[in-house]
C-alpha cells in the first residue's frame, strides 16, 4: 500500500441493502458473538470491507444489475397485522420490517442495524418472536403479524408497556418496542417468570443505553409473580470461594445518602414515569428516521440518498462519474466534493483527499432505497492510492506530513510539527518534577492503553432535508439542535436564521450525535445539497456498518506515567506522556486528550507535575466525542497506577486515594478556566462504597490459590459537570397553564424529567400538571451543546432562573394590585399567597399581567457568571454576555403575542462545580482459563441533589454497563494492511447483552451540594462511565495477581499474561 498508483474502483462503497435477507429467527446473543467475528474478520481477509458492503445488496439487484430498475417487480402481498387483514403491491425482496414501517405507517416497529443482530425490529409472528428485518413480507402471509401498536387493545395497555412507563423501561427508547415484544411473548406462555427467564428472553434485544435492569423490572412488574428480582443477579455462592458478605438474596434498592439541609423538597428525588415513558413504552415516539411514512408527516416521498465513500485509508479521489447510474429509472442525481460550499476548513462535507476508511466524497438520491443501492454500485471512481499511515508513534518520529503539510501533531489551530505537543490549558505543568521524583522513596511507572470504542446506537445517523424557499429545515437524530443548527448554516454558508433543526427522539446519542464543530462528519449538509438540487426532500439514513466507519468515535490512547512517592503513599512528582491517534482529521481528538489528562490532573492535590500531550493524525477513524469525552481514558490509566503504587508500597488502595486526592477550596482547571473546587464528598464516596462491597475482607492474591479465584477493585476520581452557557425559559399562560420549552436534546438520559421536576419545585405545581416540550430550534429556548454532563446542571440552572423569574413578576404584579409587600407573597398550590387570606391562581395573574418591556434574563451574579471558554476561538472571555440568545429571544416574543407572562433565565457553567464517583467491583477469575465474571458493581455517585431518582438510577445503569463493555468486550479492529475496519458489526464489537451485567447497586451522595446547581445538583450523566474499566482492572489483579494496563481484557488477553507470569492452573 506504500506505492502510489491509480486504479478505477468498480463498485464505489457505501450501503448494505438489508432488507433482502431469506430467513428468520431468533438467536442468542451471545451463542453468537463468537461466530460473528470470526465470520467478519473471515471477510476482511477476502477484501476491503467497504468493497463487500457494497455487494450485499439483495440478489434480485444482482440479478436485476445491467437492468433499468434496481427495484424489482411489485407483487401482491396479503397480510394480516394486529388483527386485520391487509393488501399491499410490494417487491420479493422487501422485508416485513420496511413493509411495516414505510408501507402501513407502523413505525413503532424500528429499523436498527438491519442485519438480525440489534434486535429493535422485533415483533410477534403467530406469537413467536421474530426479527422482522430478517424475514420477508412475503413469507409473513397466512401468520398472525402483532406489532407494539396491536399490544393495546381498546385503549388498554398491555401489562408489558404499564410496567416499562412505570419502572422507567426506557430510556433512549429505540429498542423498547423489541424488549416489549419480547416480554409480552414470555408472559403469554409464563406468567410467573423468574428475573433470569426474562433477562434470557430479551437476550435478543440490544439496549446500547444499557437500561437492562429498568427493563427487566418493567416485564416483572407485569408478570404474576409481582415485581420480584430475588433471581435476577448472580447468587452469592458464585465461584468456589466464599462471598465477602453474608447477606441475603434481596433486590439490591439504590442508597441515598440524603443532604443535611433539611430542606423541604416535595416535588424532587422521586421515582415514577419519565416524560416521554408513554410514548417510547406504546411505539409513539418519533425519530428522524420515522417521519415521510404517515399522512400527516411534515413531508412525503423523500428522495433516499447514499454516501459514496473511500474503500481505503488513504487516497486521493482524481475523478467521478455516474453515467452508468443515470440509466436507472428513478436516479435523481449527484453531489460531490466540487458542490460543497467554500469553507475555511481542513474537513468538509465532502472531501477529494480522503483520509480515513469511509471518508465521504459525494452522495447520490434516487426516488427508493433499490434505486440508491443499484445507483451507488454504479458509480465510478478513479483513485490514486497514498501511503497508510496508521502508527502515532512512527508519524511522530519521522514528523510526517503525509496526511497534512502542517504536520502530524493536531493542535488547536490546526496541524503542527512532531516537536510541537499540544499546548495544554494553565495548570497542568507547574513544580520541580524532577525534584519531586529526586525526594521520592520509590519511583513507580506504568505504561497504559485503552481501545477504541464505538458508539453502536441503535438509531443509525439520519435526517430528512427540506427546503422552502432559502429556508432549510432538518429532521435530525441529533443531541444538540441549536449548535447543529449554527454548524449546518456555517457549512452551507447561510444564516443561522434560515436554518432550523427537529429532533423529539434521539435512538441513543453517547456523544455520537453531537454536531457541535463544522469539523464533524456534516451528513446534514449531503443531505441538503441533493435536496437543494432535485428540489424534493432527501432522506439520508447511515447503515449499521457506516456507524464504525463513518462516524467519529471514542479513540485508542497510550498514556505514560511516571510517579514519585513515599512509603506512606504520598506522591511527590507526576510525569505524563499521552498519545492519542485522532484520525485523519482535527475533529475533537485535541479537546478529548486533554480531557483524559484534567481527570488526573484535577483529581490530584499535588505540586509537582508535567503532561506532554501528542493527538496525532493517522489514516484511521476520526477521534470524536464519546460519552465521558476522555475520562474514561485517563481514568483507566490513573486508577490502574494508583492501585499499582498501592501493590508495589504494600498498601491500601484507598488509602493512596485519600491521601492524594484534591480538596475543596484548591485551584484547578475547568474548561480552560482556573477556580477553586467546590464541594465535594470524596472521602464519603469511597466510605460508602467500600461498606457496600465488603471492602475489609479483601486479601491480597498471594492468599488465593484456587482456580476461581474472587478479587476487589476500586476507581475514583473527579468528574464532569457541565461547560458553556444555557438559556431557559418558562411561560405562563393565560388559561394558567406553565409551559417549559426546554432546548436540552433527549437521548434518553431523563434530564428532561428532572428538568421539570426543578420546575416543579420552585413552582410548587406537580409535574404532571407542566407542559414540557423539547428538540426544535423554532420552539425551544436556546442551549449550547447536549454533552459534558451539562443537561440537569447548565440548562437545569437556567430554566430553574426562569423560573425565579417568573416568580417576581407575578409577585411585583400581586403586590402592586393588592398593596401587599412582595417579601410577604409566596407560591404554593398554583397560586400566589399573601396575608390575610390573600390568594391569586396562576390563570387569574397571567390573564391581567401586561408584557414585559425587556428581555434581560435572571440569573445570580455570584454563582451563574464566569469566564467562559469559547470553543470557536480557544480563548477565554473573561466577561461574557448574559443577555439571552437571539432564539431565545425570538420565542419570548412569539410567546408573549399570545399573552401571559415569561419568565427568562441564563447560566455559565461554574468551573468550581466539583463532581466525584467511586466505583467499586467484585470479579472472580478463571486461573485455567482467563475468563473474567464481574459479580457486583457499587457505583457511588457525588451528585450534588437528586432530582429524579429513576433516571438517575439508569444512569448508573447505563455507564457502567457500557464501561464493563470497554473494559472487557468492546473495541474496534482496524487492517493493518488497509485500515479498514474488521468488526464493524455488533457481533463482532460486542457490547454487553441482558445476560451479561452484574448485580449494581448505586449510592448517591447529596452531602457536598453545588451552589450553582438547582438545589445543589451537579452534572452526572456521564460519569458513571468513568469507573467500571479500571475497577474491574483492578479487581482482575486481586483476584489473580496480573496486572493488565491494557484494555478490553478479553478471555485470550488475560489467559496470555497469566500463563506469561507462570500462574495459570492446568
Amino acid at each position: 500500500m506504500s506505492d502510489h498508483h491509480d486504479h478505477e474502483d468498480h463498485h464505489a462503497p457505501g450501503q448494505a441493502a438489508g432488507d433482502a435477507p431469506v430467513n428468520r429467527g431468533r438467536r442468542s446473543f451471545l451463542q453468537g458473538t463468537a461466530g460473528g467475528v470470526a465470520g467478519v474478520a473471515g471477510l476482511v481477509g477476502a477484501g476491503s470491507m467497504l468493497v463487500l458492503n457494497a455487494d450485499r445488496i439483495a440478489a434480485s439487484d444482482e440479478e436485476n444489475k445491467e437492468s433499468v430498475t434496481a427495484r424489482g417487480a411489485p407483487a401482491a402481498v396479503e397480510l394480516k397485522v394486529n388483527g386485520k387483514k391487509v393488501n399491499v403491491d410490494v417487491p420479493g425482496q422487501r422485508s416485513l420490517l420496511l413493509t411495516l414501517r414505510e408501507n402501513l405507517g407502523l413505525t413503532g416497529t424500528k429499523k436498527g442495524c438491519n442485519l438480525g443482530q440489534c434486535g429493535a425490529c422485533t415483533v410477534l409472528m403467530d406469537g413467536e418472536p421474530v426479527y422482522s428485518c430478517m424475514t420477508l413480507a412475503r413469507e409473513a402471509a397466512g401468520h398472525e403479524i402483532t406489532t407494539i401498536e396491536g399490544l393495546e387493545k381498546n385503549g388498554r395497555l398491555h401489562p408489558v408497556q404499564a410496567g416499562f412507563i412505570e419502572k422507567m423501561g426506557s430510556q433512549c427508547g429505540m429498542c423498547s418496542p423489541g424488549m416489549i415484544m419480547c416480554g409480552a411473548a414470555l408472559l403469554a406462555k409464563n406468567p410467573s417468570p423468574s428475573a433470569e427467564e426474562v433477562r434470557f428472553a430479551i437476550s435478543g434485544v440490544l439496549c446500547r443505553c444499557g437500561n437492562y435492569p429498568h427493563e427487566v423490572e418493567g416485564i416483572m412488574a407485569a408478570s404474576a409473580g409481582g415485581a420480584s428480582l430475588d433471581t435476577m443477579y448472580i447468587p452469592k455462592d458464585a465461584g468456589l470461594e466464599a462471598p465477602f458478605l453474608d447477606t441475603e438474596e434481596t433486590k439490591p434498592a439504590s442508597i441515598v445518602a440524603a443532604a443535611s439541609d433539611d430542606a423541604q423538597l416535595a416535588h424532587l428525588g422521586k421515582r415514577g414515569p419519565a416524560l416521554d415513558g408513554y410514548t417510547k413504552a406504546t411505539g409513539r415516539a418519533m425519530y428522524a428516521g420515522d417521519f415521510g411514512f404517515h399522512p400527516n408527516d411534515p413531508f412525503q416521498k423523500p428522495l433516499f440518498a447514499k454516501i459514496v465513500r473511500s474503500p481505503t485509508a488513504h487516497a486521493m479521489a482524481l475523478s467521478i462519474d455516474d453515467s452508468r447510474a443515470r440509466e436507472l429509472k428513478g436516479y435523481r442525481g449527484m453531489v460531490t466534493w466540487k458542490d460543497v460550499p467554500p469553507l475555511k476548513n481542513r474537513r468538509l462535507c465532502f472531501n477529494e483527499h480522503a483520509r480515513f476508511a469511509g471518508d465521504a466524497i459525494a452522495a447520490i438520491a434516487a426516488d427508493d432505497e433499490y434505486t440508491a443501492n443499484e445507483a451507488l454500485k454504479r458509480i465510478r471512481v478513479k483513485w490514486k492510492q497514498l501511503p497508510l499511515y496508521m502508527d502515532p508513534e512512527e508519524n511522530l518520529r519521522t514528523n510526517n506530513t503525509g496526511i497534512d503539510a502542517g504536520g502530524p501533531v493536531s493542535g488547536w489551530g490546526g496541524p503542527q510539527p512532531a516537536d510541537k505537543p499540544l499546548e495544554l490549558g494553565p495548570g497542568f505543568n507547574r513544580g520541580d518534577v524532577k525534584q519531586g521524583m529526586t525526594i521520592a522513596d520509590k519511583v513507580v511507572t506504568g505504561k497504559y492503553t485503552v481501545g477504541r470504542q464505538c458508539h453502536v446506537p441503535i438509531e443509525a445517523h439520519c435526517c430528512t432535508a427540506v427546503w422552502k424557499d432559502d429556508h432549510l429545515t432538518v429532521w435530525d437524530s441529533q443531541q444538540s439542535v441549536f449548535n447543529a443548527q449554527f454548524q449546518i448554516a456555517k457549512a452551507m454558508n447561510i444564516k443561522p436564521q434560515n436554518v432550523r433543526v427537529v429532533c423529539e427522539n434521539v435512538g441513543g446519542g453517547f456523544g455520537g450525535k453531537c454536531t457541535d464543530t463544522v469539523s464533524k462528519s456534516m451528513y446534514q449538509v449531503a443531505a441538503a445539497l441533493l435536496a437543494k438540487k432535485t428540489g424534493r426532500p432527501v432522506r439520508l439514513e447511515f447503515t449499521h456498518d457506516e456507524l464504525t466507519y463513518a462516524v467519529d468515535c471514542g479513540d485508542t490512547a497510550t498514556i505514560e506515567i511516571k510517579t514519585g512517592v513515599t512509603k506512606d503513599g504520598r506522591l511527590t512528582a507526576l510525569e505524563c506522556r499521552a498519545v492519542m491517534p485522532v484520525g485523519g482529521y482535527d475533529s475533537a481528538g485535541a479537546a478529548q486528550l486533554q480531557s483524559a489528562l484534567e481527570t488526573i490532573d484535577d483529581s490530584l492535590d499535588l505540586d509537582a507535575i508535567h503532561f506532554t500531550a501528542y493527538p496525532v493524525f493517522t489514516t484511521g477513524p476520526v477521534s470524536g466525542e464519546f460519552r465521558g469525552f476522555g475520562g474514561p481514558q485517563g481514568a483507566f490509566a490513573f486508577a490502574v497506577h494508583l492501585d499499582k503504587i498501592a501493590e508495589e508500597l504494600g498498601l491500601d488502595p484507598l488509602d493512596i486515594l485519600r491521601k492524594n486526592f484534591k480538596k475543596p477550596g484548591q485551584v484547578w482547571v475547568q474548561q480552560g478556566v482556573e477556580a477553586k473546587a467546590g464541594n465535594a464528598a470524596t472521602d464519603q464516596c469511597l466510605d460508602l462504597g467500600a461498606k457496600a462491597i465488603g471492602w475489609d475482607k479483601r486479601r491480597p492474591p498471594s492468599e488465593k490459590t484456587t482456580r476461581i479465584r474472587r478479587g476487589l477493585g476500586v476507581y475514583s476520581s473527579q468528574q464532569h459537570s457541565g461547560r458553556e452557557p444555557s438559556d431557559g425559559l418558562v411561560w405562563l399562560d393565560p388559561n394558567g397553564t406553565i409551559h417549559v420549552p426546554i432546548g436540552t436534546g433527549n437521548m434518553g438520559q431523563s434530564a428532561h424529567t428532572g428538568i421539570a421536576a426543578i420546575v416543579a419545585q420552585v413552582l410548587d405545581t406537580p409535574i404532571e400538571k407542566l407542559d414540557v416540550s423539547w428538540g426544535d430550534t423554532d420552539d425551544n429556548a436556546w442551549v449550547f451543546v447536549t454533552d459534558a454532563s451539562r443537561s440537569c446542571y447548565c440548562d437545569g440552572k437556567a430554566v430553574y432562573n426562569a423560573a425565579q423569574d417568573l416568580i417576581h413578576q407575578m409577585t411585583e404584579q400581586v403586590a402592586t394590585t393588592h398593596n401587599v409587600p412582595a417579601d410577604q407573597l409566596r407560591i404554593h398550590n398554583g397560586g400566589v399567597e399573601g396575608p390575610g387570606g390573600l390568594r391569586l391562581d396562576f390563570r387569574t395573574i397571567a390573564q391581567s399581567a401586561k408584557p414585559r418591556a425587556d428581555f434581560e434574563p435572571y440569573f445570580d451574579p455570584k454563582t451563574d457568571f464566569h469566564p467562559n471558554l469559547d470553543i470557536e476561538t480557544g480563548s477565554v472571555t473573561k466577561n461574557p454576555s448574559m443577555a439571552v440568545e437571539w432564539q431565545t429571544k425570538n420565542l419570548a416574543q412569539q410567546l408573549l403575542t399570545k399573552g401571559g407572562i415569561v419568565g427568562l433565565g441564563r447560566f455559565i457553567f461554574n468551573p468550581s462545580a466539583s463532581a466525584w464517583g467511586a466505583t467499586f467491583a467484585d470479579v472472580e477469575v478463571d486461573m485455567v482459563t482467563g475468563k473474567v465474571r464481574v459479580l457486583k458493581l457499587v457505583v457511588v455517585s457525588d451528585i450534588g441533589r437528586v432530582l429524579y431518582l429513576t433516571g438517575a438510577e439508569g444512569q448508573v445503569y447505563g455507564g457502567s454497563i457500557m464501561s464493563l463493555g470497554y473494559g472487557l468486550t468492546e473495541g474496534l479492529i482496524q487492517d493493518p494492511n488497509t485500515g479498514v475496519p474488521m468488526n464493524p458489526e455488533y457481533l463482532g464489537l460486542m457490547p454487553t447483552s441482558s445476560l451479561d451485567y452484574p448485580e449494581m447497586v448505586p449510592i448517591f451522595v447529596e452531602s457536598a451540594l453545588d451552589p450553582s446547581g438547582a438545589f445543589g445538583a451537579k452534572g452526572f450523566g456521564e460519569n458513571t462511565m468513568f469507573g467500571t474499566a479500571p475497577a474491574v482492572a483492578n479487581a482482575v489483579f486481586n483476584a489473580s495477581g496480573v496486572r493488565v494496563e491494557e484494555i478490553p481484557i478479553t478471555w485470550e488477553k488475560l489467559y496470555e499474561q497469566i500463563r506469561h507470569a507462570n500462574r495459570l492452573m492446568m
